[in-house]
């Protein structure tokens, strides 16, 4: 998302990326790598038709409410109108708000977004939305403590495995539905952010 809405970073990314994917080639034996290579990206095909029950994406919080199974075509198609939504949220917070409130936003939209149609989340993944929801739920206790409170439940139900029961009771469907809930969150927060003109530093927008 960042390399999307950034364009100065591209240049970097790709040089960035084919040193990483070449890295692989200095093996002793580089017939190997490719074959690894080929074996990675079947890998990725087979992977993106998960079904198991242990994955924790939208489509098993709709599964829990009997909405299954979805048509591989529906949900690649949905992933691709909800890819555009999130971009479309992160350029909005990139023109409209300071730099580091868009930085974290764009971080955010990113991890919610991958809790939310990628195929293979699991229920730890959601460590990655946690710090999210976490540090949104102390910039909105000052001025809407509802929020706060919510933002922070929302956080402890993104770690709730390490609580005894409660995983079980939960699996599959609270924390697909705190990634849900949170889009619109982060959809109230570019509206209402610190503007890039409200704030400078050094005399500069930040």
């Amino acid at each position: 998302l960042f390399g999307a809405l950034y364009w100065k970073f591209i240049p970097r990314l790709i040089i960035g990326l084919l040193i990483v994917l070449a890295l692989p080639l200095l093996h002793w034996h580089p017939a190997y790598a490719v074959h690894e290579y080929v074996r990675c990206v079947e890998t990725l095909a087979w992977a993106t038709k998960a079904e198991q029950p242990k994955y924790s994406d939208l489509a098993a919080l709709l599964a829990h409410v009997g909405i299954s199974p979805i048509p591989a075509m529906v949900k690649t198609m949905t992933r691709l109108l909800f890819a555009l939504i999130y971009l479309g949220l992160g350029a909005i917070a990139a023109r409209r708000l300071s730099r580091a409130d868009s930085a974290w936003v764009i971080g955010a939209l990113s991890a919610d977004y991958l809790m939310l149609f990628n195929p293979r989340t699991e229920t730890c993944s959601y460590v990655l939305l946690a710090p999210f929801t976490a540090s949104l739920a102390m910039i909105e206790w000052p001025r809407r403590r509802w929020l706060g409170w919510a933002l922070g439940i929302g956080s402890i139900c993104c770690a709730c495995d390490a609580i005894p029961g409660l995983f079980h009771a939960t699996d599959r469907w609270l924390k697909p539905l705190v990634a849900l809930l949170f889009l619109p969150v982060l959809a109230a927060f570019i509206a209402t952010g610190t503007r890039r003109d409200d704030r400078k530093e050094n005399g500069r927008p930040v």
